[in-house]
């Protein structure tokens, strides 16, 4: 008998020690993920290496589509502005919402924005998702950058009104005088979807530029 109750006792001792070393670990495991996480890494990034990471996106992303679409480069660059989104680099905004950043420019002048959209839209949180945008009026482009524009479902609306500004190569009308381009973790797509997102200057990252 007491043979039996030590051994229970020793049973019981070895389930507590490897339970009480479970607990220790897992909050270790749970900093590790963490640290992993892109949205916390974000987050310790300054300002100014945020601004340096969204131009080296913005420019990698022109450079796939004048490598694809060697007109596209003289007709954006004659543009009205440009803005080039990453949606892959998903920040929660509110529960069920997500975003990115990215950049509006005209004539050289760079204003930091970021997206949020309610419901995940295409290529919204997909791994190396981008959108860039090309505005062939200013009227457009300055709607965009200063009010908050938001694409609600424009798409058809432009296509069945049509565009006089001229097309750009290998970019998808999405709204009248705005075009885009689409990149997913495959490449640039041959056609650019946008789901219904809204569009804001990034007050942190336009300080101190």
């Amino acid at each position: 008998m007491f043979k039996k109750t030590l051994i229970a006792m020793g049973t019981l001792a070895l389930a507590l020690g490897m339970q009480a070393h479970a607990d220790s670990v897992a909050p270790e495991k749970a900093d590790g993920a963490h640290m992993k996480d892109p949205q916390a890494q974000q987050a310790k990034k300054t300002p100014a290496e945020r601004r340096a990471g969204i131009r080296k996106m913005a420019q990698e992303s022109l450079n796939e589509i004048y490598s694809k679409y060697p007109d596209a480069k003289d007709q954006i660059a004659k543009a009205a502005g440009y803005a080039v989104f990453n949606t892959g680099s998903v920040q929660v905004i509110f529960l069920g919402a997500g975003g990115g950043d990215g950049v509006a420019v005209r004539n050289g002048k760079e204003t930091f924005m970021k997206v949020a959209q309610a419901k995940a839209g295409l290529g919204l949180g997909a791994k190396n998702s981008r959108l860039v945008l090309v505005f062939t009026d200013k009227a457009a482009f300055d709607k965009f950058v200063n009010k908050g524009w938001a694409f609600e479902g424009q798409a058809t609306a432009a296509a069945k009104a049509g565009d006089t500004g001229g097309g750009i190569a290998g970019a998808t009308l999405i709204a009248p005088k705005v075009y885009g381009y689409q990149f997913t973790e495959n490449g640039l797509t041959a056609e650019a979807t946008v789901a219904a997102g809204k569009y804001f200057k990034d007050k942190e990252l336009n300080q101190g530029k």
